[in-house]
C-alpha cells in the first residue's frame, strides 16, 4: 500500500502536466496539489514505519 502512494502521487503529477499542456491552469494546480500531498504521505510513511517500504 505504501508504494500505491508513490505510483498515485506520479500519476498526478502526469495528469498535472497534461492539465497544464492543455492550458486548463485550474485542474492542473489542483491535481499538482493533490500529487505534492500524497509525495508527503509517502514520505512520512516510509519515515514512521521503515521496516515495512519494500525497497
Amino acid at each position: 500500500m505504501i508504494i500505491q502512494l508513490l505510483i498515485l502521487s506520479l500519476l498526478f503529477f502526469g495528469l498535472a502536466t497534461w492539465f497544464f499542456i492543455k492550458r486548463k491552469k485550474v485542474l492542473g494546480f489542483t491535481f499538482g496539489a493533490i500529487g505534492i500531498m500524497a509525495l508527503l504521505l509517502f514520505f512520512i510513511v516510509r519515515y514512521l514505519y521503515p521496516h515495512s517500504v519494500p525497497f
